[in-house]
């Protein structure tokens, strides 16, 4: 993504000037390219750093059988609730920024996927790395338990009739992605 003209960008949306101070794709990751965006923002005497995701359609199309809107509103919808979610700012169907594929942003969280020293061999990153755990099982606890009426998730999702209506609805929806990706017959994969 070219940094002069994502800053024109971001300033039109944010309605105030923008000076791109850094950007990088995120890897690994295969289902949609993703950009960490870094920039001063506002007037030069009273800027302030802040940062934002880009999450944009690769070339082609996805890779995964979701599309971005989807993804989209489900961080929306998950904004809405006590879970921990980086702030969705605003979907675009269609900009020139990304030559016409659909893209969203978010608020870049400041953090790592990797922390430091958790894999080492101390008492200390034992105790981390069962923070870490319990704390991450915690939160999918809590995305587990969610409302999803009370908060709108059914208003984009496609509903099951019953609670036993979901396997079977499940496995034909990936027997339709199944028969509109596949590139040749697969019989093995079809019978199983």
């Amino acid at each position: 993504m070219d940094a002069e003209r994502l800053g024109a960008y971001l300033a039109g949306k944010m309605g105030e000037p923008v000076r791109i101070e850094g950007v990088s794709q995120a890897f690994p990751g295969l289902s949609r390219e993703t950009w960490l965006v870094r920039f001063e923002q506002g007037s030069t005497t009273a800027a302030k750093k802040s940062g934002v995701v880009v999450r944009a359609d690769s070339v082609g199309g996805p890779f995964v059988p979701v599309p971005l809107f989807y993804e989209w509103q489900v961080f929306v919808h998950v904004a809405r609730t006590g879970i921990p979610v980086a702030k969705p700012l605003w979907f675009d169907e269609s900009p020139e920024i990304s030559g016409g594929r659909p893209l969203f942003v978010r608020e870049l969280v400041d953090g790592a996927t990797l922390l430091p020293g958790l894999a080492d061999d101390t008492d200390e990153a034992a105790a981390r790395r069962r923070r870490v755990a319990l704390e991450h099982a915690e939160k999918l606890a809590a995305l587990h338990r969610i409302d999803w009426k009370a908060h709108g998730f059914g208003e984009f999702m496609d509903v099951p009739e019953s609670p036993e209506a979901a396997p079977r609805r499940e496995l034909m929806r990936w027997w339709r992605i199944w028969e509109e990706v596949r590139t040749a017959s697969f019989p093995v994969v079809t019978e199983a």
